[in-house]
């Protein structure tokens, strides 16, 4: 029904400030070229003029405009006048039409999920593990009102594509293992059975390691081994028609990337890194061993120094900017910093420490130490400012 209003209103506003046509007649399908009006800034909620026109013949009956009069009749021939369609519509724009965005194709961006996916977000809602009610499934409006639990597990990596959510449930056992659960917290069903991390849900398919790498379709069937690492593939990121990954097998220690079907297994390069990124012809990565932030080209070419950061971890590129800590948690540091991708502008962003940084939509989720047995999950404007506490 949002959708439904979302369509009749943009046209009604095309309309309105436009003022040109007159009556809207039947229409033809939407064709590949059909011009289209665009939603938020983003681009989110584009919708078919011809699409548009034809809802509205169906359910208003008549629209006539003219010069100097707007009538949105209905089939009785009742209607408004333009300045009443103008408050009407001055309204909808207001309260209804935040433009949502569409469903999720891909369930939570790969920068997050190197960081336990601990936050995502669809539409005007951000889904999250609660550390303080021992990380269980919850979700909340982008402004922290109306929270609402979803689940009783321990979830983490948290994927949400459409009406499911996906994620591995920590209570069910030593390393977990695959769920999905509705948005509305109905439907709870075990995917797969064993332990699962770096879940990347993407189109119909869910990518995940369990020693060494799988995927199985959102259903859970149809269950593919697509490597042979085991036991330590870390860090993985779907991309395009690639996964890039970590491999921490002594003998065959490196970066990986392996087409999604599991074929063409490509060695990147040997050394032992940490929370890669894959964005655009960039891999973002530290390197343990010097605490230093790099990047290379997809192929393991160009491999390159980002910035001065030292003791650097907890990466998550977003954009134009590269969101990590300093320092160590057993030190005392570990304090959350943000740098451009080409390595200029570097900022303290606040004096907490923290860790897993992860990104969505205009804040910073992260987990801030309590006690050795408790962290808890805060965020803070991706500038630093507005430190809040998510429970």
């Amino acid at each position: 029904m949002k959708k439904t209003r979302q369509i009749l209103c943009i046209a009604l506003i095309l309309a309105v400030f436009t003022g040109a046509f007159a009556v809207i007649q039947p229409v033809r399908a939407q064709e590949e070229d059909a011009p289209f009006v665009l939603g938020d800034a983003s681009g989110n909620g584009k919708v078919d003029i011809e699409d548009a026109r034809l809802v509205l013949q169906h359910l208003v009956g008549k629209i006539i405009l003219n010069e100097t009069q707007l009538a949105a009749a209905d089939v009785d021939g009742n209607g408004v006048g333009i300045t009443s369609a103008r408050l009407i519509l001055q309204y909808l724009v207001g309260k209804i039409l935040a433009f949502p965005r569409e469903a999720n194709k891909v369930g939570n961006t790969p920068g997050n999920l190197m960081h336990g996916g601990l936050a995502a977000i669809q539409g005007d809602w951000i889904y999250y593990s609660n550390g303080r009610d021992e990380g269980r499934l919850y979700r909340m409006k982008a402004d922290g009102s109306d929270k609402q639990k979803i689940n009783n597990d321990h979830s983490l990596y948290i994927n949400v594509v459409g009406d499911w959510i996906y994620y591995c449930n920590r209570s069910d056992g030593y390393g977990g293992s695959l769920y999905r659960i509705k948005i509305d917290g109905s439907s709870r069903q075990q995917v797969s059975y064993g332990g699962c991390s770096y879940i990347n849900v993407v189109d119909d398919w869910i990518y995940y390691a369990y020693d060494n790498l799988y995927r199985r379709k959102i259903d859970g069937s149809n269950e593919q081994k697509l490597s042979d690492d085991n036991p330590f593939c870390w860090y993985i990121n779907v991309v395009d028609d690639w996964i890039y990954y970590c491999n921490r097998n002594d003998e065959e220690m490196g970066t990986y990337r392996i087409k999604i079907d599991g074929s063409d297994k490509q060695k990147l390069n040997n050394d032992w890194l940490e929370y890669i990124n894959v964005v655009g012809d960039w891999i973002y990565y530290n390197n343990p061993d010097d605490g230093i932030i790099y990047r290379m080209t997809t192929n393991g070419d160009d491999k390159q120094i980002v910035g001065n950061a030292t003791l650097s971890s907890n990466i998550n590129v977003v954009g134009d900017w590269i969101y990590y800590t300093e320092g160590f948690w057993y030190t005392g540091g570990s304090c959350p910093y943000r740098i451009k991708t080409d390595g200029s502008n570097r900022q303290k962003l606040s004096d907490d420490w923290v860790a897993s940084i992860n990104v969505v939509g205009d804040w910073i989720y992260c987990l801030a130490e309590v006690n050795w047995d408790e962290c808890n999950l805060y965020r803070m404007k991706l500038d630093g400012s507005e430190n809040q506490l998510v429970d």
